[in-house]
């Protein structure tokens, strides 16, 4: 109290902001496998020949299927990567960006034709 007879509370320092709390990472990694092989396609011949004989038609479509762009996978280096990585994270697939990247490299055909299909299973509407 001061000689007033008022209580008076001192201030001996500045207020601290407390921390920030860390930021948390959500996990992307999948819980399923893809909902069939990559080389499944051949029970429905007459799409696994389209995929094989117009990969750029059935990229595009793909690309709509995710709201993309139509041309998103041509303009963009490593689009069909991108796409394939998309279409694995929501439907919570097991895998890497280094699986996606080598299955699009090395039978990129039959990673569109695999792609095209989980999309169906997951029941995400053509375009």
């Amino acid at each position: 109290m001061d000689s007033t007879g008022v209580h008076v509370d001192v201030v001996t320092s500045q207020p601290i902001k407390d921390k920030e709390p860390k930021k948390k990472f959500v996990s992307v990694e999948g819980e399923r496998d893809w909902s069939t092989g990559p080389y499944a396609c051949f029970p429905d011949f007459p799409s696994c020949c389209r995929g094989f004989c117009c990969i750029p038609c059935m990229m595009s479509e793909i690309s709509q299927r995710l709201g993309e762009w139509m041309c998103f996978p041509f303009f963009m280096p490593g689009g069909g990567n991108v796409l394939r990585t998309r279409v694995r994270t929501m439907g919570g697939i097991k895998g890497t960006a280094c699986d996606d990247c080598i299955m699009m490299c090395f039978c990129g055909a039959c990673a569109v034709w695999q792609m095209q299909r989980e999309l169906d299973e997951m029941g995400i509407p053509k375009v």
